[in-house]
């Protein structure tokens, strides 16, 4: 009996000092969601405007393309290039900053560790 009362008071310890830690991770956790929605936006309008402006550019382009002077056909292109490299730029970055963890994922992977240890003190 006085074994399980003890292992019940170091439970409550443990509860104890993990709750603060908890709280901790819980805002950290927040902190990290909100750059990586921040950075995902900017990502996306940054993507959305290129692929417009391409669109537009290329329209131009091909109205340009049959106007006389070379210099005015090649500038076109060169131009519809630069933003179609924007764009592909801009769908690396996200690709490679896009974070296939879900939301909370260290909160629960913390709390599952403790569960089990929780398990194996009582």
């Amino acid at each position: 009996m006085f074994n399980s009362l003890r292992r019940i008071k170091q439970f409550g310890k443990f509860m104890q000092e993990r709750s603060g830690d908890y709280a901790r991770l819980f805002f950290l956790e927040i902190e990290i969601q909100k750059q990586l929605f921040f950075n995902r936006l900017i990502c996306i309008i940054i993507f959305s405007l290129s692929v417009f402006l391409s669109v537009i550019f290329l329209g131009i382009a091909l109205i340009v393309s049959f106007w006389d002077t070379p210099y005015r056909i090649l500038v076109a292109w060169l131009v519809f290039t630069m933003f179609i490299l924007i764009m592909i730029i801009c769908a690396f970055i996200y690709s490679h900053n896009r974070i296939n963890k879900p939301m909370f994922y260290e909160m629960k992977a913390e709390l599952k560790n403790d569960l089990s240890l929780m398990k194996d003190m009582l």
